[in-house]
């Protein structure tokens, strides 16, 4: 009985103390020289990202409005717009849109 009183009071213990210091590191919040965050690239990065995306679904949009049509023509159009458009805007390409037709069996 005496050595479970003991345990709980050094657990009691050992849990005050460790609440009273947190294991995270503290980040300098001195605006001059750090702007509060551990990592100050990865807004620049989402932001960025984001944007390409976005642009991305304008380009894909833009194309289907100008070329509403569901023939294979009209496919044949809008991938070919889709492709300059990403191109213009220094976008990577999207895989073909319209497959191509196959020859022979």
């Amino acid at each position: 009985m005496w050595v479970t009183r003991r345990s709980i009071l050094w657990l009691a213990a050992a849990a005050a103390l460790s609440a009273s210091t947190s294991g995270y590191a503290q980040v300098e919040t001195n605006t001059e020289t750090n702007s509060g965050t551990l990592y100050q690239d990865e807004g620049t990065k989402f932001d960025k990202s984001n944007k390409m995306w976005s642009q991305n679904d304008a380009c894909g949009k833009d194309s289907f409005r100008k070329f509403p049509d569901y023939t294979a023509e009209g496919a044949l159009q809008r991938d070919a717009y889709m492709r300059d458009c990403l191109r213009k805007h220094h976008l990577p390409p999207r895989n073909n849109l319209v497959q191509q037709p196959r020859s022979g069996p």
